[in-house]
């Protein structure tokens, strides 16, 4: 185990997470059975003001840019690790950012376990990446978490596809009357199509895809968060972390 001081984490490399409630159990059980690996459960891409200028974003800080549930207090908070997103500080859920030195911890209270794996498949430019990201933020930078679980649940059964296929065109067509056909109506609050209600290695294989860092012809669709142990040839092996206030030769992952 390493603190953040010991390892290299560069922008854009995963951050993974394996949780221990319910859900988080669900889906590393689903992954080992259908994948093969079921060590995480949740992932994230690491960030810094570097690569995306926001003024909310302190230089030199490592964040997370994942699409998850944050609350810092209140009834929501009892769900989450009580770290909450930089920009608002608030309830949120969907993609946002997270300090990462806070994160860590978090899941430490609460059981779980993060994890880095450093990405070394072909990168950008730097002026390329800061251009592509920004405009992620701004397509992408408020987007709601997935209403359609099949979308989750179709990335190991296959059988599944169809009818999140089917799902997610009937939630398009919502999308398309509300912003078009009721596009006239006072205070109407545009509705984000399928393609834009993201769970979180959905979201982090569109950042890949769209910075051409993803492998030839991959589906961000079909990505779940132990593909960056099945995919060696992009991803070195997870390095766990732990918070500077917990020694790493005293740590144990739970």
């Amino acid at each position: 185990m390493k603190t953040l001081c010991e390892v290299d984490i560069q922008p854009l490399d995963p951050i993974l997470f394996q949780g221990v409630d319910a859900v988080s159990r669900a889906i590393c059980f689903m992954e080992e059975k259908k994948l093969g690996h079921g060590g995480y459960s949740h992932m994230g891409l690491a960030v810094t003001r570097e690569i995306l200028d926001l003024p909310f974003l302190e230089p030199g800080k490592l964040y997370v840019w994942e699409s998850t549930l944050s609350a810092k207090e209140g009834f929501w908070a009892k769900f989450t690790d009580r770290v909450p997103d930089a920009e608002t500080e608030g309830v949120r859920f969907g993609v946002q950012l997270r300090d990462l030195e806070m994160v860590i911890p978090g899941y430490e209270a609460a059981g779980g376990r993060v994890a880095w794996a450093s990405y070394h498949g072909p990168r950008p430019s730097l002026e390329a990446m800061r251009r592509e990201l920004m405009a992620l933020y701004d397509e992408y930078g408020h987007s709601q978490y997935t209403s359609n679980l099949l979308n989750v649940f179709g990335v190991v059964f296959p059988a599944l596809r169809s009818a999140r296929d089917l799902a997610n065109r009937a939630e398009d067509r919502m999308a398309h009357f509300m912003n078009n056909v009721l596009a006239r109506a006072d205070n109407a609050e545009r509705v984000k199509d399928a393609d834009h209600h993201l769970f979180c290695s959905q979201w982090c294989a569109t950042v890949y895809t769209r910075l051409g860092m993803a492998m030839k012809d991959f589906d961000p669709l079909l990505a779940a968060p132990v593909d960056v142990i099945a995919y060696t040839e992009y991803f070195r092996e997870p390095v766990p972390l732990v918070s500077e206030t917990q020694p790493a030769e005293e740590s144990e992952p739970r």
